[in-house]
């Protein structure tokens, strides 16, 4: 199974302008995320959305009321073909870029490849577990199709 049965995307006025650029980019970067972290014929599912709708995610399934930038929603313990779903806010990611000096493809690159490994239970609420997540990030990041993700063309905008 590839493209979008393997990596559903859906948009939610996540303010983009080019859908098809971005899922097609987004599922390539998941793709070879998964290959490298041997799982091959994992599946993902993905949703860019806008504020609004991270922010009731993140109050209905966290307990919090406030947006965020990517949130993670695994699908159960142990070995699985599915294994969950990915939720990442655009221009809460676009914020985040310009305060870091980056371009939003960047950060929205770190942000998939961030909630994929929290998918697979890495996590960073140590500071073992964190430089070890960190790392994992790192090397995913240099992916050639988390490269080409960071430097693609954007196009934000209303929906």
């Amino acid at each position: 199974m590839t493209g979008p049965e393997r990596f559903p995307v859906r948009f939610e006025r996540a303010g983009v302008r080019r859908r098809a650029p971005l899922a097609k980019a987004a599922r390539a970067l998941l793709a070879e995320g998964l290959d490298a972290l041997g799982q091959p014929e994992a599946q993902v599912s993905m949703l860019f959305c806008g504020e609004a709708r991270i922010r009731q995610l993140k109050r209905d399934w966290f307990g919090e009321d406030r947006a965020t930038d990517v949130l993670s929603f695994p699908s159960g313990e142990g070995p699985r073909e599915y294994l969950g779903d990915l939720a990442l806010c655009v221009p809460f990611a676009a914020r985040q870029a310009v305060e870091a000096e980056k371009s939003a493809p960047e950060e929205m690159a770190l942000l998939l490849v961030h909630g994929l490994l929290h998918l697979l239970g890495h996590d960073h609420d140590t500071a073992e577990r964190k430089k070890a997540m960190w790392a994992e990030q790192r090397r995913l990041l240099k992916l050639p199709a988390a490269r080409a993700f960071a430097e693609m063309a954007w196009e934000a905008g209303n929906e």
